[in-house]
Order: C-alpha cells, then sequence, then structure tokens
C-alpha cells in the first residue's frame, strides 16, 4: 500500500475567495450530486436486505453535515460505501454505532500499527473488497428483472458496462438519466378515453364508449384523462383535440375530466385556453372537471378561471352535465334518441322520445 503520510486530519479554515468558489462551484455539484445518489443507492440495497424503512431525507441530511464538517479538516468529499456497508451488516451491525466504533477502532489502528500498513499488498486488499461486493450482487433479483421488464434490463445493462469500462460515477448518472428519460417517454403519451354514462350501471357510471358500445350524446362529447397534465403531454393531448374537432365536428361541446391528482403546469393550461378558444369559434364550448380545490386555485393563478369562465370549471361530472345541457342545440335536442342524461328529460323533444320509446317496448308483448 505504501507509506501513509498523516494519520489524524488536521483543523484548517476552508478557502472561500470568490475566485476559487467560481472555479470549482460547477465540479463540486457533480461530486455532491454523485456522492447523494451512490448513498442512497447503497442505502436502497442494505434496506432490501435488511428490510429496514428508508428515509432519503436523513441520509441527505447526514451526507451534507459530514461533509460540512469535514470541510474544516481538509477532508475528502465523503460518501456511503458499498464494501463497508457490506461488511457491517454480515457482522450484525443494527444501528448507526456500528460507524462510529468503526471510526474509532480505524483511528486506534492507524495509530498503532500505521507503519504496518504499507506492507499490505494491494492484491489483498482489492480480493477483500471483491469477496465483499460479490455477496451484494442478487442474481435472483438480475433474473426477475430480465424476465419481467425490457425496459429495466436496459437501465440494468447499461449501467453495469458503464461500471465495468468507464466507471462507478459515470454509470451512476447514465442509470439515473436513462430512467428519467424513459419515465418521462412512458408518461409523454397520455390516454385520452371517450366515455358516456352506462345505464346498466346503477349510479350511470361514466365507462368508455367504445370498448362498452355505449350511445353518445351527438352534441356533447365527454372525455376522461388518465395520465398527467404537464408540459411533457402537451402535444399528445393537442393532437387528440385536434383530431377530435376533425372527426367529430358535431360534438361541439366537450368535458374534458382530468386525473384527480393532476398538477398541471403553466403549458398545459394555455392548451386549455387554446382548446377553449377554438371550440368558441366552432360554436361550442369546452368545460373542465378537475378533481380539487388545489387544482381549481391553479387554474385560477394561471388565468384559466378567468378565460373560460367559472361556470365552466366543474368539480363534479352531475354540476358539469347539468350546466352543458341547456347550452346545447334545441332543435338536435328535439330530434335526438340518444337522450342518455338524466337533464336530457327537461330538453325538447323530451315527451315525444319517452312515447316512441314506450311504443318500441309494447309492440313485442303485443305480438
Amino acid at each position: 500500500m505504501g507509506s501513509i503520510s498523516s494519520v489524524l486530519p488536521v483543523p484548517k479554515m476552508p478557502d472561500l475567495s470568490p475566485g476559487l468558489l467560481r472555479d470549482i462551484v460547477s465540479g463540486s455539484f457533480a461530486v455532491a450530486f454523485v456522492g447523494l445518489l451512490e448513498a442512497v443507492s447503497i442505502a436502497r440495497a442494505m434496506a432490501g436486505k435488511s428490510g429496514q424503512m428508508l428515509d432519503g431525507n436523513r441520509e441527505f441530511i447526514g451526507q451534507g453535515a459530514a461533509n460540512l464538517v469535514g470541510s474544516f479538516f481538509q477532508a475528502y468529499p465523503v460518501s456511503a460505501s458499498f464494501t463497508r456497508s457490506a461488511v457491517n451488516y454480515d457482522s450484525g451491525a443494527r444501528t448507526p454505532l456500528a460507524a462510529i466504533f468503526s471510526a474509532l477502532l480505524l483511528v486506534a489502528i492507524l495509530l498503532l500499527i500505521a507503519p504496518l500498513f504499507s506492507y499490505v499488498p494491494i492484491a489483498g486488499l482489492a480480493g477483500v473488497i471483491l469477496l465483499v461486493a460479490w455477496r451484494l450482487v442478487d442474481f435472483g433479483e438480475i433474473r426477475h428483472i430480465w424476465q419481467s421488464s425490457a425496459v429495466e434490463t436496459v437501465i440494468a445493462g447499461a449501467t453495469f458496462f458503464s461500471t465495468v469500462f468507464i466507471s462507478l460515477e459515470f454509470a451512476i448518472y447514465t442509470g439515473v438519466i436513462l430512467s428519467l428519460l424513459l419515465f418521462l417517454a412512458r408518461i409523454a403519451q397520455p390516454v385520452i378515453a371517450v366515455v358516456a354514462p352506462d345505464p346498466t350501471a346503477p349510479s350511470r357510471h361514466m365507462r368508455s364508449a367504445r370498448l362498452f358500445d355505449l350511445q353518445e350524446c351527438p352534441q356533447l362529447m365527454i372525455t376522461a384523462m388518465h395520465g398527467p397534465l404537464y408540459f411533457g403531454t402537451v402535444e399528445a393531448i393537442r393532437r387528440d383535440f385536434h383530431r377530435f374537432r376533425t372527426e367529430r365536428p358535431s360534438q361541439k361541446h366537450i368535458l374534458f375530466m382530468t386525473p384527480s391528482s393532476s398538477e398541471m403546469d403553466l403549458p398545459a393550461a394555455q392548451l386549455l385556453v387554446e382548446e377553449a378558444r377554438k371550440r368558441e369559434e366552432a360554436g361550442g364550448s369546452l368545460h373542465l372537471k378537475i378533481g380539487s380545490l388545489r387544482a381549481l386555485n391553479k387554474l385560477a393563478r394561471f388565468h384559466v378561471v378567468k378565460t373560460l369562465g367559472r361556470s365552466r370549471v366543474h368539480l363534479s361530472k352531475r354540476d358539469a352535465i347539468a350546466e352543458i345541457i341547456p347550452d346545447l342545440d334545441p332543435e338536435i335536442c328535439r330530434t335526438c334518441q340518444a337522450r342518455i342524461f338524466r337533464e336530457c328529460a327537461r330538453q325538447p323533444g323530451a315527451e315525444e322520445a319517452a312515447a316512441q320509446a314506450d311504443d318500441q317496448t309494447a309492440k313485442p308483448s303485443e305480438s
């Protein structure tokens, strides 16, 4: 290993000159980022083996505090250690006192036998590290990933080869960035289903009109979005809105139901305002059904409520439909045979449609 020049750290104030800080800030950020990712990765691996709960915030605070104190002792940036964590776990360690005792014993050993460390073969130390690291490889989990998820297999493979052929730090970057990109690719294609009330359901539950072969209102289209509503999904939603206007020109009114937990941003709000304007120009309207008052407050901050009007933003489907039905074209309602909403009973032609339905029901019994 060679001689060890110094055993105990020496206190010294760090250089905080503006010039030095400007030179090292980008590199420091990269080191801190990799250190935190490595620490959390190790913590997750150990939590998976021990069955313990993991609190990432406490891990971040611990890493930050250690590096902050270490900066006053000329210390290297620190992070977690796979090998030391594995040794502690295999030795039966259960609390953070194991790390404290390890540090104290290491200081004592260095003070007493530091000169002898120069004769430790690097190959021997490497063998110990490899033996401990080998026990951390969960081949059963790797096989499970290979058999169940192509996406996770790609991430695992890229991370593995980056570790072997490049560096551990680059491999961590690769794994995190790939996971983020593939996640964004999945959620960037939301599903917008056209739904209609199911007359066989007790509360006329909304279901997919295509899958359940349900009748739709000739003037009102109801859509339910599955997925997040944010800048990453705006283009996909804009394409769906355009397709609806092109393929369903008679359904000039649309009720757009967003997910209950959806957190929309400014580009998404601008898309809603744009669609409302296009619907207005075609003689229709855009109504929103949102899931919470929090979402309503956010829409108000983005001026969506002001642009659409408070009467077109709803917290329930029932209120939305009750608001929309009176605005439909009465002449089309007069000849409509669908009558899929309870509110249709108050529209023109409702009595004639009910009479026709009674006649059709009575004819089979008379024959």
